[in-house]
């Protein structure tokens, strides 16, 4: 798909997932590290061309307990985000990461922990950004892959839920409802 061909979509057709600010638990020195990180990842999960991603600068234009309910993420229609915390121990980095599924209902889709030795830094997107994009990936596709769950069903559906209803011991479930 061309790029051209990507912008004729219909809003509302393509995938959006936005990239959070990464939070440093309150370590104001690593802070800089945190939204570099951010930024990083949101760079790299924009080489694919399929979705289409919200950078931290433009997530980060409502206050953070705005952001944080299920009716924001909707009203931009984001269908995922990423977000992570960045803890510092020693002479290391502890990076926690998480994918949150916004499109059927909120939840978590997927999340990874992973250490960068500070010695290591220089190799960031070697050993971290990477790894996050690589696996955050094919958890969108997978998820997007799934049929969708539908409110209507086919008469042989019921007929299959009906059957499991039959053969249940449970009293409430069998009886017959009152007319």
């Amino acid at each position: 798909m061309t790029h051209s061909q990507a912008q004729q979509l219909p809003e509302g057709s393509r995938l959006r997932v936005g990239v959070l600010a990464f939070n440093t638990n309150g370590c104001e020195k690593d802070q800089d590290f945190a939204l570099s990180l951010s930024h990083e990842v949101a760079s790299a999960l924009a080489r694919f061309r399929w979705f289409d991603v919200i950078n931290p600068i433009a997530m980060m234009q409502r206050p953070l307990v705005i952001l944080l309910s299920k009716d924001i993420f909707q009203r931009q229609q984001v269908d995922y985000t990423v977000d992570g915390t960045i803890t510092r121990r020693g002479q290391s980095h502890h990076i926690d990461v998480q994918l949150s599924d916004f499109a059927r209902c909120a939840r978590p889709a997927w999340s990874d922990r992973l250490e960068l030795g500070i010695p290591e830094l220089h190799r960031l997107n070697e050993l971290v950004t990477a790894r996050i994009v690589g696996s955050i990936d094919p958890v969108i596709l997978f998820i997007e892959g799934r049929p969708k769950r539908r409110e209507q069903h086919w008469a042989a559906e019921l007929s299959f839920l009906a059957i499991s209803l039959i053969y249940s011991m449970e009293r409430r479930k069998s009886q017959k409802p009152a007319t």
